[in-house]
């Protein structure tokens, strides 16, 4: 003879019913990782270079007096970056960083100057929240900066080369374009300590007797990437 179900009975079927029914819906609604695994970035932009450097000399032509010029307060230039990172965590991404900056300009009868600085840092991003897709930036590593100035006969050069400590704090946020790349525009310093640089008058180094002279750099980076994932 057929009886009824208990009420306790029945209220059990029912919640396996929506437990089973409900959990493929519960798991497809939970937050998919912003970040797995490696996190790479190309990144295009750039730069405002300012070069501190004292009695810094450029000559004319061999044998010409030395000249004294005050290095420009600001160079715009345009610079290339390439990171690579691994996931930590949802909210922290670990990376190193090469910034590279070249800029060639005019200097009245001098031929071209060529300004180079590369920056080669470690450092980690941190994301403001689980939600947000801006984060801060931060590291520290080595830098290289150089000033150089081709002679009459182009092979014969005068230059000022400078390898500091360097360090770079900024901020981005990641635009999303599709489920793993994004476009991430940022805003970078990147600056230097001080230190006693090298400087070379014909490829031959400028009295290597007496110290070299006090060179530092400082860059801002304004600069949008192409990051994965």
């Amino acid at each position: 003879m057929w009886c009824c179900p208990s009420r306790p009975a029945a209220l059990s079927a029912f919640a396996v019913a929506c437990a089973v029914t409900c959990a493929p819906a519960l798991a497809s609604a939970q937050p998919k990782p912003r970040h797995q695994g490696l996190n790479i970035a190309v990144v295009l932009g750039q730069g405002k270079l300012h070069t501190a450097c004292e009695t810094c000399r450029w000559p004319t032509t061999p044998g010409a007096p030395l000249l004294h010029p005050a290095p420009p307060e600001e160079e715009r230039a345009n610079l290339i970056s390439l990171r690579a990172g691994w996931t930590l965590h949802d909210l922290a991404i670990v990376f190193a960083e090469g910034t590279f900056l070249r800029r060639t300009v005019a200097s009245g009868d001098l031929k071209p100057i060529e300004t180079a600085f590369d920056a080669y840092t470690l450092g980690a991003m941190l994301y403001a929240s689980r939600r947000s897709e801006a984060f801060f930036k931060l590291g520290f590593g080595v830098s290289h900066g150089r000033r150089r100035v081709l002679l009459a006969s182009d092979t014969l050069r005068s230059y000022l080369v400078v390898t500091n400590p360097a360090y770079r704090i900024g901020v981005g946020y990641d635009l999303r374009i599709g489920r793993t790349w994004s476009l991430t525009p940022t805003v970078e310093y990147v600056g230097t300590t001080a230190r006693k640089s090298e400087s070379f008058e014909y490829d031959r180094p400028v009295n290597p007797r007496t110290p070299g002279v006090l060179g530092k750099n400082r860059v801002w980076v304004f600069a949008l990437g192409l990051t994965f994932p």
